[in-house]
């Protein structure tokens, strides 16, 4: 099962960034809890680690279901850290720096995570739709 990554890959891998860097641009990411100040660096950062990790994982030898559950694993994991990251920061009247990275570094790792969520989905359906 595992091959090489294919155009599939890398038209489901843009898809996915840019509709990450769409969202970002209506404001989803702050109306979810990113600040407002780095809310479209932790969106424009996501989308690129998340568009390179995404046709990397073509070369994986697991099927397409495993790896969306994995991500979608990964995506909670990185939303409860930002969440904590979060209130931890407010909790300390923005004097824990590291609470302040976890908030920041968990969003970058949610948006990766959910960038690479939806291009295995994309490239899936991609793939179904060609065979017709």
């Amino acid at each position: 099962m595992s091959r090489r990554p294919d155009v599939y890959d890398f038209c489901g891998a843009g898809v996915a960034a840019g509709l990450a860097l769409v969202a970002a641009q209506f404001g989803f990411a702050t109306d979810f809890g990113a600040h407002p100040i780095w809310a479209s660096t932790v969106a424009h950062v996501g989308a690129a680690v998340g568009a390179v990790v995404a046709p990397v994982l073509a070369l994986m030898r697991f099927g397409w279901r495993a790896k969306a559950l994995a991500m979608a694993f990964l995506a909670v994991l990185a939303g409860v850290a930002a969440w904590q990251g979060k209130a931890r920061f407010a909790e300390s009247y923005a004097e824990d720096a590291l609470a302040g990275r976890m908030w920041f570094l968990g969003w970058i790792a949610l948006i990766s995570a959910l960038v690479v969520l939806v291009a295995i989905l994309a490239t899936r359906l991609l793939r179904k739709h060609d065979r017709v």
